[in-house]
């Protein structure tokens, strides 16, 4: 997942986010986020479900929809910009925005994956489901806490070396240290996109 901003630590709060979703989910795997020499930052996740059982498929891709839309949840969150009411309230745009557009569209992909099909309504409406779910575990003072903190260690690596690829990865002491005792959802629920748009007819 790929990132460009004007604000470096805004840049670190979305990739800490993807990276404490990914820690945390049981059927994908976030390695390291990186930030390269060109200014850019990602973060690598990889999936390691059995695709050929329905079950862990759909989790598989909850769990990347979820770590997709993770960056711009965690920048609203420690941003305070998200309180339970505006939560509530808020918009597919609001979200686009937030995550940007080539991780969007990543979550709208994985979506598209499920074996049913489903509508681009019902996978714009479970967008916005996940990304609540999302953004209510992140809005927990251990999470925002740790998000900072893995930002400033980020932030700190860029700073010391601006022309070389760096980065920050879940197999560090350091981050470790972190992320210690924090709790977040393991799974992130499919509501929308698990049931077929059409019944199928057949005629004689």
């Amino acid at each position: 997942m790929k990132r460009e901003h004007e604000n470096a630590r805004a840049l670190a709060i979305h990739e800490a986010g993807h990276l404490l979703v990914g820690w945390a989910q049981r059927v994908v795997s976030v390695s390291a986020s990186v930030w390269s020499p060109e200014g850019f930052t990602f973060t690598e996740v990889s999936a390691d479900a059995d695709w050929t059982a329905a079950e862990e498929k759909t989790r598989s891709i909850a769990a990347q929809v979820a770590v997709a839309v993770a960056g711009g949840a965690a920048e609203l969150v420690v941003a305070g910009e998200l309180g339970v009411s505006e939560l509530a309230e808020i918009a597919l745009d609001d979200i686009l925005e937030a995550t940007g557009g080539i991780d969007f569209q990543l979550a709208q992909e994985w979506l598209a994956l499920q074996r049913h099909d489903p509508s681009q309504d019902s996978i714009e409406l479970e967008i916005v489901d996940v990304f609540r779910l999302v953004a209510v575990d992140l809005s927990g003072s251990h999470a925002t806490s740790a998000l900072g903190e893995l930002a400033d260690l980020f932030l700190s690596r860029r700073a010391a070396r601006p022309r070389e690829r760096v980065s920050v990865s879940l197999d560090e002491h350091e981050v470790r240290d972190i992320v210690a005792g924090l709790t977040l959802r393991t799974d992130y629920p499919l509501g929308r996109t698990t049931t077929p748009n059409i019944t199928e007819v057949t005629t004689r």
